[in-house]
């Protein structure tokens, strides 16, 4: 036998492949090894069928039949057919004597183990507080908070009025910034661009009983609101000529 007819008997075996549902002789080219299992349409579903079975489970909480992804059994999940039944099975586990009794088994387990905590343990270097007096001391703390101020101008912003508003509520988080989206950016009166720099104003001023709410706020240039001052809205667009 050649050297040819070794090859193309040996290349042969390769390319030969039975059904693993009938056990039928299957002939593919070697680009398309173990990529196909069955012989047809009519094996493939039986075979994706026995998949599908084989992911069956019954539910650790209502006993009802699911079929769980086949990365949630690998990672040990797929116990429950809902979130809602998860959350039933393991919310004992948010109670006071579960968190007690977990904690309480941690630490005995960390004991057995020889391992220390807080100032027994040999690397401590004071705890937090001792941590963010070396971040002060070092300067990283107001850098940090500098970097931050920079790339969060709108929050720093809607926290300092928060702080000055406490005396009378504060307004929903991250309500300024849809307001300017909602004013393209522009002051309501002049319509000049307030992008970079802008006041929130009280449609009905708080000296007239004006309520701290989303519906009595708008974005003015800080021109605008320097002239509007505690005035009644009507009667200064009225004075400017916008309401007849």
């Amino acid at each position: 036998m050649g050297w040819f007819e070794e090859r193309f008997i040996e290349n042969t075996s390769k390319l030969r492949f039975n059904c693993v549902i009938c056990e039928k002789s299957m002939w593919f080219p070697l680009s398309k090894h173990e990529k196909y299992l069955t012989c047809g349409n009519a094996c493939s579903k039986i075979r994706l069928e026995q998949i599908k079975q084989s992911k069956k489970r019954l539910c650790e909480k209502c006993g009802v039949v699911f079929f769980p992804r086949a990365m949630q059994i690998k990672q040990g999940h797929g116990r429950f057919c809902s979130q809602k039944c998860n959350t039933a099975k393991t919310k004992f586990a948010t109670t006071v004597e579960a968190i007690k009794k977990r904690s309480a088994s941690y630490k005995k387990t960390m004991e057995a183990k020889g391992y220390k905590k807080g100032v027994e343990h040999p690397k401590w270097k004071g705890g937090q507080k001792a941590t963010v007096a070396r971040r002060l001391a070092s300067g990283k703390a107001r850098e940090s908070v500098k970097n931050y101020r920079k790339n969060n101008p709108e929050k720093v912003r809607e926290f300092a009025l928060r702080r000055k508003s406490r005396s009378y509520g504060r307004l929903p988080r991250g309500f300024i910034k849809q307001l300017l989206l909602l004013q393209k950016n522009k002051c309501v009166i002049c319509r000049t661009d307030v992008s970079k720099k802008y006041h929130v104003d009280h449609v009905i001023p708080l000296a007239k009983n004006g309520e701290h709410k989303p519906d009595n706020i708008q974005i003015l240039c800080p021109s605008c609101n320097v002239r509007k001052s505690s005035k009644d809205p009507i009667n200064y667009m009225q004075s400017l000529g916008f309401l007849l």
